[in-house]
């Protein structure tokens, strides 16, 4: 069975090691639109632009538009193996730009001799011990809205929404056992309002890249590498410890992938992938929640052709998300 790496890009409040700082430039007038050019002091990062946006872009590819003064924007990819790399820009209060670079040649998850996974049955799905955040929440209730260009069916809202549902009620799909939580959603509509992606793979140095958020969160598709499922593009302050400013987030769904979208989960035939089960797992990375290696879970960090088991929640899922929404 062929799998593909989820792909989570993230602009988020992580704090990474090996920090550069340089000034803010003044204007954007000294740039040439859609330009390159190296920035002193820092080797592996070059400042590049793209009509009015202004884009870092790190030598091993990845680019993150240039955060406003207090935030922190971090491109994080996963590929083939469930192996990562991520990459950050963070621009202080005072317009002082700082970088960072890490991969998972440094563990993403220690196992513990008390932590081995266990396998699955029809009364247990994995350890509750398994789950493991990002460090931001999104406001409550999550409004969110659709963007159907390039969708795969008419019946992809309807996964969509599905895969929303299960991270409000708080039932893991291996049996009835419910660990509430105060996270709400709600659809507010279908938008054409352009989505926060840079999908123009003609621009080469910018492609695949977050954008700072419009003026809504919402689940969209775009074209995306072709080793890519979907993606999260997260935007927050760093400094924002007690979540007085909630993240905002949206979900970027590649079309160009073979998807499943029939209600049936035992319908799935041939190389495709499940809808549903993909965007459940995005989902969880909107709502706070990291990969995290164990059995069973929604956030583990892979997909297979037609794992429509995906599309339910694990015990780590379901204790994951009301560890951050704690039920009133």
């Amino acid at each position: 069975m062929g799998f593909y790496a989820l792909k989570a890009l993230s602009l988020s409040t992580l704090v990474l090691s090996s920090l550069a700082y340089l000034p803010s430039p003044a204007t954007s007038d000294e740039w040439v639109p859609n330009s390159c050019s190296a920035i002193q002091g820092e080797s592996e990062v070059a400042l590049c632009t793209e009509g009015q946006n202004l884009l870092y872009v790190h030598e091993e590819g990845f680019a993150v538009e240039k955060p406003e003064p207090g935030f922190t924007s971090t491109v994080k990819v996963f590929y083939k193996g469930s192996t990562w790399k991520k990459f950050s820009a963070t621009t202080s209060k005072d317009g002082y730009v700082s970088f960072a670079f890490d991969s998972s040649l440094i563990p993403d998850l220690i196992l513990t001799p008390s932590d081995k996974p266990t396998l699955l049955g029809n009364t247990n799905c994995g350890s509750p011990s398994y789950h493991k955040t990002f460090g931001w929440r999104v406001n409550q209730p999550y409004e969110w809205w659709y963007r159907e260009f390039n969708q795969a069916d008419y019946h992809s809202l309807y996964r969509v929404k599905d895969a929303f549902r299960k991270w409000d009620l708080g039932a893991n799909r291996c049996n009835s056992t419910i660990v509430k939580n105060s996270y709400t959603q709600i659809y507010m509509g279908k938008t054409t309002l352009n989505h926060p992606y840079q999908e123009n793979f003609f621009l080469e140095s910018t492609f695949d890249t977050c954008l700072n958020p419009g003026s809504k969160d919402m689940v969209a598709w775009a074209t995306m590498p072709s080793d890519t499922l979907a993606g999260a593009c997260i935007y927050t302050p760093w400094w924002d410890v007690l979540f007085f400013t909630p993240a905002r987030s949206s979900i970027i769904i590649n079309w160009l992938q073979p998807w499943y979208t029939d209600p049936s989960p035992s319908g799935c035939t041939l190389s495709r992938f499940d809808l549903q089960a993909v965007v459940t797992h995005e989902v969880g990375h909107t709502l706070g929640l990291d990969h995290f290696n164990h059995v069973g879970q929604a956030m583990s960090p892979g997909q297979g052709y037609c794992a429509t088991d995906k599309r339910g929640l694990g015990y780590g899922d379901v204790h994951g998300v009301a560890n951050l929404y704690p039920a009133n």
